[in-house]
């Protein structure tokens, strides 16, 4: 009889990367082959609007966080272990701890999936308080296993993390395209953005890359986090004169979000915070697209393997114009990095590979639990 697995984690809606990878995960066969699942979705459809406000707690949160603990406690105690990804910043982790908290009281190991470059800080770059350090530590360190984007990012744990504490880096993935990108093109220079449009993800900054690039055009499929900030970003454009040359596609099912997008040659990521490995940059890589991006998570590693030039300082405007600039200007050139990069995503970072290394992940964390509990 296959072990029993209670995967509790983010799912669409609302889309975005962590919820897009545990909905891969779970349409996967490995996990299934491995584990008797039984899924307990984390979020509800208001929750972007709620991620660009990560340090308010709104009533519909809250409410959702009590029948998540109450669906949790019922459901932990038919489980040998638990999967979660958990939020890493703000309140979530208060959440969250209680919700491990009740596994350890079961006595049900559970393994934490933790999308990030690091935690300590919060959406706005400030330290932690003392209450949700000490929630992260013991959260983290009594898990069965810590899974992490890339093993980079294992320093940015360390303080928090016991020696002694499993852990083991898995990566992501996505699927693959047979789609090669074009090697002589001479068409109109267009950026794509892809995502939800919220201020920790830098829409602003990207907009003033586009004032710099008098040629190119823009094309963006996402919703926005709030209207306000919807009409914060369509004053900005009309002051800055961009008018005719961005174009929104609203929000897409995963299916068909980069359909508008085909005409791009290059991914436009301005995020600013904390970031590890997004999910856009394979997505956009796997399509035969560049990628240049603030110096965020492990994009030295990724995507600076590519071009060095893809990757300039956190927020600097000026450097990242001057890497477009020269990309349009080489048009060979920039055909030759597309097609790097999408032959570094199919090599790295093939969905169907990721989906084995977590689930190995996860019988190796359950195997050496029940060694220990046998020991004892």
């Amino acid at each position: 009889m296959k072990p029993r697995l209670l995967f509790v984690g983010h799912l669409p809606p609302p889309l975005h990367g962590v919820s897009l990878a545990n909905q891969r995960l779970l349409d996967a066969g490995p996990i299934h082959d491995a584990f008797e699942v039984r899924v307990l979705p984390v979020q509800g459809a208001q929750s972007i609007k709620e991620i660009a406000n990560p340090s308010r707690l709104p009533i519909g949160a809250t409410r959702r966080g009590i029948k998540l603990l109450a669906k949790l406690t019922a459901a932990v105690g038919k489980a040998d272990l638990v999967y979660y990804t958990p939020g890493l910043f703000g309140l979530s982790v208060l959440r969250d701890a209680v919700l491990m908290k009740v596994c350890e009281a079961r006595g049900v190991p559970y393994c934490l999936h933790l999308h990030s470059g690091g935690i300590g800080l919060n959406w706005e770059g400030q330290p932690d308080g003392a209450l949700i350090q000490k929630a992260h530590r013991h959260m983290l360190n009594q898990a069965a296993m810590i899974l992490l984007l890339h093993e980079q990012f294992y320093p940015e744990f360390n303080s928090y993390l016991q020696p002694e504490t499993p852990w083991c880096a898995v990566g992501n993935g996505v699927p693959g395209s047979t789609l090669q990108p074009p090697i002589e093109e001479s068409g109109p220079f267009r950026l794509a953005f892809i995502g939800n449009i919220q201020p920790i993800k830098g829409f602003m900054y990207g907009l003033q890359v586009l004032a710099g690039l008098p040629h190119a055009e823009l094309d963006v499929v996402g919703g926005f986090s709030s209207e306000a900030y919807q009409h914060e970003i369509h004053d900005q454009i009309a002051r800055l004169g961009l008018t005719k040359r961005v174009h929104f596609h609203g929000s897409q099912p995963p299916e068909t979000a980069w359909d508008p997008l085909e005409a791009c040659q290059v991914l436009l990521f301005p995020s600013h915070v904390r970031e590890g490995l997004p999910l856009v940059w394979l997505e956009a890589m796997a399509r035969g697209k560049a990628v240049v991006s603030f110096d965020v998570g492990c994009a030295k590693t990724v995507l600076g393997d590519i071009a060095t030039e893809s990757v300039v300082p956190r927020t600097d405007v000026t450097q990242m114009i001057e890497t477009l600039k020269a990309w349009d200007e080489n048009r060979s050139y920039l055909a030759s990095l597309r097609l790097r990069a999408q032959e570094k995503a199919h090599r790295e970072f093939s969905v169907t590979a990721w989906q084995s290394r977590v689930t190995k992940a996860l019988l190796k964390a359950l195997n050496e639990r029940n060694r220990l509990s046998r020991e004892t």
